[in-house]
């Protein structure tokens, strides 16, 4: 496939549409052409970017004639098609490609069923060595996925886009994620779209590990923080079963997200609670900021933020001054300490 040409908008853009313009009107230009630069008042050197990055976008072409290189205008949908067709003859023998790979490993399918299930001990559970697998297994659950699709911290191998794909399809998405896509603009979008198709939106504070159900059919717990494996995918329904019993209590104390809250609105308090929270378990601004779900950077500017609203001078006293005004869950402390999430 031939080289795409870059796309992004710039600032050069207005003097390659005066070019082209130009051209479209004399009927060609030459590269060579010194009233070129007169007329469109450009320097030398922002024409000769202009001709290129049209010759690049296949807008202007080489044509007959001698004295410099003469360039003739070529209609706008003729060039997009002449780089889109490429693309296409590519895309069209990577799907060739992909279905002989679904023929060919589905011959194992049945062998790898059978033994599975006769295996002493197997338990249906089992462990994700990489990415590469993770990718793999979780294309064929979303393929497979045709009734509902629940999901704890989406996002990594599984994005809200692809999320949405399957919202369009008829299935029934829930999704918990952090209060910190509230404030996400390209994440708001997303969950937009996923809104608009029916599905059902919800955010807490802190989510420490990744947790996708499919159909009651399958799980997926990943882990994007600690060395080894990725996360293990559940075939067994019983476990299946009481994963999902648990995410059930857990999306019943979440916040109901609205494409019309704007920010933390609605769930400010919330935040400060769980931030406050994972201060006094004595987790590094880096963990929290995993847990909330953020860059360290914002992290950092929250616990500000929270500091400056208990009037407190350290971590130490706003721990205290929260535990004092009841505004902590000691039970989640416990739960959080450093010797039992160490890691964030």
């Amino acid at each position: 496939m031939t080289g795409i040409p870059e796309l992004s908008a710039s600032a050069s853009d207005d003097d390659s549409m005066a070019v082209y313009a130009c051209a479209v009107r004399r009927g060609g230009v030459t590269d060579s052409d010194p009233g070129l630069r007169e007329e469109l008042g450009l320097a030398p050197e922002a024409v000769d970017a202009a001709l290129a990055r049209l010759v690049d976008l296949h807008l202007l072409r080489a044509g007959p004639g001698d004295g410099g290189r003469p360039l003739v205008p070529v209609s706008p949908d003729v060039a997009a098609a002449s780089l889109i067709s490429p693309i296409g003859e590519e895309m069209h023998r990577q799907r060739t490609v992909m279905r002989q790979i679904q023929a060919r490993l589905s011959l194992f399918q049945p062998h790898y069923e059978a033994n599975r299930d006769s295996s002493p001990g197997q338990g249906r559970i089992e462990s994700l060595s990489g990415d590469v697998e993770l990718s793999g297994r979780l294309h064929l659950a979303v393929e497979q996925c045709a009734r509902e699709f629940l999901a704890f911290r989406p996002g990594g191998p599984l994005p809200l886009g692809r999320i949405a794909a399957m919202a369009c399809r008829g299935v029934a998405i829930r999704l918990l994620v952090q209060h910190s896509l509230r404030a996400d603009l390209r994440a708001r979008t997303a969950m937009r779209e996923i809104i608009a198709l029916g599905g059902d939106i919800r955010t807490v504070g802190q989510l420490p590990r990744q947790v996708i159900i499919f159909d009651d059919e399958a799980a997926f717990l990943l882990d994007d923080k600690q060395p080894g494996p990725c996360g293990v995918v559940i075939g067994h329904r019983q476990t299946v079963a009481l994963l999902r019993e648990v995410a059930e209590m857990v999306w019943t104390f979440a916040e109901p997200y609205s494409t019309g809250d704007i920010g933390y609105q609605g769930v400010t308090g919330d935040l400060q609670r769980t931030i406050v929270e994972l201060l006094a378990s004595g987790l590094t601004d880096e963990a929290i900021a995993r847990r909330l779900g953020v860059s360290v950077r914002t992290c950092r500017r929250h616990i500000a933020a929270v500091l400056s609203s208990l009037d407190a001078v350290s971590r130490f006293q706003a721990g205290a001054l929260a535990v004092s005004a009841n505004l902590l869950d000691t039970g989640r402390l416990r739960n959080a300490a450093p010797g039992r999430a160490s890691a964030g």
